[in-house]
This record gives C-alpha cells, sequence and structure tokens, in this order.
C-alpha cells in the first residue's frame, strides 16, 4: 500500500494519506456526531478546501456524502439485525428524528426503512 503512485486515488491510497485516513477513522468511530467539513480539517490540520478536496479527490465522494452513506450502511446492519426499532436505529445513526432517517433513507435505499426491513435478509 505505502507504495502506490502519488496520483493513484481509492479506498487503498485513501488509508495511506495520513489526513484522509484520520477523517475516515474520526467518522467511523463517531458516525452520531453532527460532523461539519470544516471541524474535520481542523482536526487534520488543513485548510477546509484542501481537505475537502483530499477526500473527493482520494476516496470519490464528498465527507458528508461519505458519512451520510456510512450512516446508511450501519443503518442497514442494525434493522438486519432486528434488535432495535426504527426510531432506535435513526438515534443510533445520527438523525435527530425518525421522519428524517426516513426521508434519508429512502432517497438512499428507494424504500422507507420498514418496507426495507421486510425485504432484508437477516445477518447471522
Amino acid at each position: 500500500m505505502q507504495r502506490l503512485p502519488a496520483d493513484q486515488s481509492g479506498w487503498f491510497a485513501a488509508v495511506n494519506d495520513p489526513q484522509v485516513d484520520k477523517v475516515l477513522r474520526l467518522l467511523h468511530a463517531n458516525p452520531v456526531r453532527d460532523w461539519t467539513v470544516d471541524e474535520l480539517a481542523r482536526e487534520v490540520a488543513l485548510s477546509t478546501l484542501c481537505a475537502a478536496q483530499r477526500f473527493v479527490e482520494l476516496v470519490g465522494e464528498a465527507p458528508m456524502r461519505y458519512l451520510a452513506n456510512w450512516r446508511m450502511q450501519l443503518a442497514k446492519r442494525m434493522m438486519r439485525d432486528g434488535t432495535h426499532n426504527i426510531q432506535e436505529v435513526a438515534t443510533r445513526v445520527g438523525y435527530d428524528s425518525e421522519s428524517a432517517f426516513n426521508r434519508a433513507f429512502k432517497r438512499a435505499n428507494g424504500a422507507p426503512p420498514a418496507t426495507w426491513r421486510k425485504g432484508a435478509t437477516p445477518v447471522s
């Protein structure tokens, strides 16, 4: 991984970059937090613009888009697990209200959480 060309992009390049790797770790460690690009940039000692551009170049999407997608992955995992109701899932992945979570989930997955959950295969 450390021998990737300087112009390489993708997941391996992202985790090989100290600042982008740290941003990814922060987002994964605390997806519930109401992150901003400004806060993430401060955490990695870069300007907001530089942090956002570097993240997009290496990861392929903006930091907040990545966070939204990560939250949806976590939500789907929790709903497949079946141990939390939809309000609990919404709260655990960083949404202040079930209705906001429902809208975001439907936009990302094509169906509201309750409908999606009925068709999901449980995780064993």
